[in-house]
């Protein structure tokens, strides 16, 4: 996957911004201050590209390339923020463009790795725990624990009860039918022997 990363023109790019191929920063290569307005880094483009076009220049084609990858960063706010930011960071990187074995180049690794040692850094800081969080959320953890089980208990108990007083009543039902059923079942012999006699 970096791999893929390093080889991918965007990577490259952005890897631009942050590290300059050589020690001449983007400012050095067209000539102009760091304080310089849009205004100054396009004319200073104009003429270094005038003087250093592959067409009237033959030979010097890498000189043109740089002067168009500095005035691509310089001339985008964003980009010379973030590329001005890169250099404050790491003022003059001196990487050569040379391929490793796996085909990317020294300073592509170093960027990649820079990344990846800033990305374990933010990790390490943001697993520092607080022990006062760690203790209370160990307390509603229990707490939520207790009453969960307190409340199941609860159900249960609740659960049996109803059963016994479900059984209770069917049985006083029982008991109150057959009293009716006695009482009516008197009645009746009762009505029986009135109209015998």
């Amino acid at each position: 996957m970096i791999r893929k990363l390093c080889r991918g023109n965007s990577f490259l790019l952005l890897c631009n911004l942050y590290h300059p191929a050589s020690s001449q920063s983007h400012y050095d290569t067209l000539g102009v201050k760091k304080s310089a307005t849009y205004n100054e880094i396009r004319s200073a483009f104009i003429e270094l590209s005038k003087k250093y076009h592959p067409d009237k220049n033959h030979g010097d084609a890498e000189s043109f390339k740089k002067i168009n990858e500095a005035y691509s960063v310089l001339s985008q706010e964003k980009s010379r923020l973030i590329y001005d930011a890169s250099l404050m960071s790491n003022p003059k990187p001196s990487y050569d463009k040379s391929p490793n074995k796996d085909g990317s180049s020294a300073w592509e690794c170093d960027y990649i790795f820079s990344q990846r040692s800033m990305y374990f850094r933010q990790n390490i800081h943001s697993t520092k725990e607080n022990p006062k969080i760690s203790q209370l959320v160990l307390f509603l953890t229990a707490l939520v624990s207790f009453t969960y089980f307190i409340s199941l208990y609860t159900f249960i108990q609740n659960r049996r009860n109803s059963s016994f007083y479900n059984q209770l009543h069917e049985q006083q039902f029982m008991q109150w039918t057959q009293n009716d059923n006695s009482r009516l079942t008197g009645e009746e012999m009762s009505s029986k022997q009135d109209s015998q006699s």
